[in-house]
């Protein structure tokens, strides 16, 4: 049986990258009229974050994703095809959880 401090040592750094790739959404989703210059370069860097093939943000959203035990290139699929719904809510309820196991499960 797995000790509660071995459990919290992988579960709390899963959590954490579950909350960044959700906040990443977020800040992708974000569309106003009157958008700051900060929300601006938040939407604009998550956008990179979430869609480029290769380079830094890239490399960025597969090490989170890796932590997360999420499949990167999957994550970018979504994004790139418009289909995060519901995919913010997995990260939230899965992050303590292997989240991509259940992807396929939840979204098909």
């Amino acid at each position: 049986m797995e000790s509660f401090a071995s459990a919290m040592a992988t579960s709390a750094p899963r959590a954490i990258a579950c909350a960044v790739l959700v906040q990443a959404i977020k800040d992708f989703r974000r569309v106003s009229k009157r958008e700051r210059a900060g929300d601006r370069i938040a939407t604009a860097e998550a956008r990179r974050f979430l869609t480029d093939e290769r380079g830094a943000w890239a490399q960025s959203r597969e090490d989170w994703c890796l932590i997360a035990e999420f499949d990167p290139a999957r994550l970018r699929n979504l994004a790139v095809s418009g289909k995060l719904d519901g995919v913010e809510e997995l990260f939230k309820k899965l992050s303590g959880q292997h989240a991509a196991s259940q992807l396929g499960e939840d979204r098909g």
